[in-house]
């Protein structure tokens, strides 16, 4: 019988979940053993405002199994991207701990009332959780924290600090609640929306083992965890990002919990739909404030990283929002190309980036083999589109060169006019149109294959929503042309709806399909398709 090797943190959280995982495995008659592992987040000890990227406790884990010296990695799944590589699945294991988060602090850091005193130090290492205490008790101090959970909590036996915030979840699977209490401290639950999939363990594993754990998941939990991390891929975010999001059965219907932290303004609210892809519905049209009533309705068929800023240019124009993601990203780079680029950087004298997702998986995969934004700065950048643009400025690169229009043949015609010293290196979607644009042109270009796109798995498309008379779609590439149609055919009611395409590539290909559709006036350019939409 061969022994699975399960990666794992040397954390004593990250061991005591691990053993849970192998456990689970003998229960079914599978062996395995623990591997212990050190992250960028266990070797960094740096606030985590200061550590750039995602993935802090995951991505040693994760190319362990790539590399095949690894079967399965176990995480604390709030730990885990949004977006995870396509070799590299995970499954919701077991039950879901307590989501709350809990301070426990010295009996002298609060008065009679059970309140935190003015000036009182807590340690937290979570923007959300610093934003939540600091609404709760605005004239309390605090300070960064970084450590285990028995470390943490040392520091406030050591009265280093009055008091820590932690998730009850770890202190609960460690067992220290009662020794907490014998050490005289106290332990208060904080009434704060927790971070996305807080209190759940995920197991990854390689794609072609992955059916194993069908043995040992709990799908349920599963669908809840993942539709969680939709919110955060929603909202464009990571580890630095200050969102509570909770998804919860109740009775015959589920419920959502949601905060957001930001510098003006603090969102909360709950929601609740009888389906998980319709609680998802309700939540894009509350983050954006969709006007009512409305007299049109667009469907977002982009990726859902892309939904949320159109359909806020939606709502200002009296338009209702559907978001409606017909695919999305899966990363899918080699180990190897990622090497072979940092071996041989020095051949290129520019770097084109086709999408915000190129520019996303570009900036956080490379960044633990180079200084990826110093080697940026000694090369010249293009983008493709104003929202690639945008994104590269999120990451600090604003000496960019943007082409006129959003597709490959316009950055053709810009850079024939440029002189570059050295190759151009073309990171994105695999079987991307860019480089073969690109044939003829002086300097060589190459590819960095970084994603590639397929039909979306998240719970907002797999439900058709209810169509509406005046009910508009815009499509927004040619793959996605391609999946409206095999959509249509398991719904032809799709059929009914006023098909608008973003870009002419879009364009032709739904008019290859045979697919009737208006194009939009300025290719690339949200506001002119939603204004013409407003106006039919």
């Amino acid at each position: 019988m061969s022994v699975y090797k399960i990666g794992t943190r040397g954390s004593e959280l990250a061991l005591t979940q691990t053993h849970s995982v192998i456990k689970a495995f003998s229960n079914v008659d599978i062996t395995a053993e623990k591997q212990i592992l050190k992250t960028r987040g266990d070797k960094d000890q740096r606030p985590f405002n200061q550590i750039s990227g995602d993935g802090f406790f995951t991505k040693e884990l994760e190319r362990s199994i790539l590399n095949r010296e690894t079967h399965f990695a176990v995480h604390s799944a709030k730990d885990l991207p949004s977006i995870v590589h396509e070799d590299l699945p995970w499954k919701a294991f077991s039950h879901r701990e307590e989501t709350s988060d809990i301070l426990i602090a010295l009996p002298t850091a609060f008065d009679a009332n059970g309140n935190l005193i003015d000036g009182k130090r807590i340690g937290t290492s979570s923007p959300r959780r610093e934003l939540q205490i600091k609404n709760a008790f605005p004239n309390i101090q605090v300070e960064s924290l970084r450590g285990n959970v028995p470390t943490r909590i040392q520091k406030v036996i050591d009265a280093h600090l009055d008091g820590v915030i932690l998730a009850k979840a770890g202190v609960v699977r460690l067992g220290l609640l009662e020794e907490i209490k014998e050490c005289d401290l106290v332990v208060k639950e904080l009434d704060f929306v927790t971070a996305p999939c807080q209190g759940i363990i995920a197991v990854q594993g390689a794609q072609n083992i992955i059916s194993t754990l069908d043995k040992i998941a709990n799908h349920d939990l599963d669908l809840i965890a993942k539709a969680e991390k939709s919110v955060l891929a929603l909202l464009g975010g990571g580890c630095h990002l200050p969102l509570g999001t909770k998804i919860y059965a109740e009775k015959d219907e589920y419920r959502l919990d949601f905060f957001l932290g930001g510098r003006s303004e603090t969102i909360a609210f709950q929601l609740k739909a009888k389906t998980i892809g319709t609680l998802l519905h309700e939540l894009v049209k509350e983050l954006v404030n969709t006007p009512k009533p409305t007299t049109h309705r667009v469907w977002f068929s982009q990726p859902i990283q892309h939904i949320l800023k159109p359909a806020s240019f939606a709502a200002q124009l009296g338009i209702e929002p559907v978001a409606w993601p017909l695919l999305e990203v899966v990363p899918n780079w080699k180990e190897k190309d990622l090497q072979e680029f940092r071996a041989e950087k020095n051949r290129y004298g520019a770097v084109s980036f086709s999408s915000q997702f190129a520019v996303q998986l570009f900036m956080t995969e490379l960044n633990s083999y180079l200084d990826i934004k110093t080697w940026l700065n000694n090369v010249r950048i293009f983008a493709i589109g104003r929202s690639t643009k945008e994104r590269l400025a999120e990451y600090g690169i604003t000496e960019v060169e943007m082409s006129k229009e959003s597709h490959g043949k316009s950055l053709a015609a810009l850079l024939e006019k440029i002189k570059i010293h050295g190759d151009i290196l073309i990171p994105g979607q695999q079987g991307s149109l860019v480089k073969g644009r690109l044939k003829g042109f002086g300097p060589h270009s190459k590819g960095l294959t970084l994603y590639r796109m397929r039909p979306s798995r998240n719970p907002m498309s797999l439900e058709v929503p209810l169509i509406e008379k005046n009910d508009h779609i815009v499509i927004t590439s040619p793959s996605a042309a391609k999946e409206f149609v095999l959509r249509s055919l398991k719904h032809p009611g799709l059929k009914r709806l006023s098909v608008w395409a973003f870009g002419p590539s879009t364009s032709r290909e739904l008019g290859f399909l045979g697919v009737q559709h208006r194009t939009n006036p300025i290719s690339g350019s949200w506001e002119s398709v939603l204004r013409e939409i407003k106006k039919s």
